[in-house]
């Protein structure tokens, strides 16, 4: 009869289940579109952001206030703020900075077309439906890294104007 040296047989399956959970860590991970991951406070995205300028498909994600606020802190010179609001709706407040294309404009996609493919767009509209859409847009377009903030203008200057 053999003998089993069961501390020896233990440490072997701790190594072994350490590499396979390491090899379907990269398998999970390494197959996403987009290996950007966004620091954030809320918890609902990942943790760190890296400026991604492959010519990967782009990843759409809705972003919170508060996780784009600190995109924005974070990486301000390689992140814009797009409002695709109307002309009468900024008349009536708008985001520092932000670049101003109206979705609804006849010209909308020949104008987001020449924006700069390597920056990390926060899209905004009133409430997260129109910026839904342009995101959609954008990534057709070849973006790979615009985000949809899913509250709407008025929680996204709130959450601004507070940091």
């Amino acid at each position: 009869m053999q003998r089993i040296n069961h501390s020896n047989n233990k440490s072997n399956m701790n190594v072994a289940l350490k590499i396979c959970t390491a090899v379907l860590l990269i398998i999970i991970y390494g197959c996403k579109n987009n290996p950007t991951q966004i620091a954030a406070s809320s918890g609902n995205v990942e943790n760190s952001i890296k400026p991604d300028r492959s010519k990967k498909a782009a990843t759409l994600k809705n972003l919170k206030s508060a996780d784009a606020a600190a995109l924005i802190k974070e990486f301000p010179a390689n992140t814009v703020v797009l409002d695709v609001r109307t002309a009468e709706e900024i008349a009536n407040g708008k985001i520092d900075n932000a670049i101003e294309i109206d979705y609804r404009g006849k010209d909308f996609k020949d104008k987001v077309s020449e924006l700069d493919k390597s920056k990390i767009y926060l899209v905004h509209c009133k409430s997260g439906g129109r910026s839904s859409k342009a995101v959609d847009m954008m990534k057709s377009l070849g973006f790979t890294q615009c985000y949809n903030v899913e509250e709407g203008y008025e929680t996204f200057k709130k959450t601004l104007d507070s940091n």
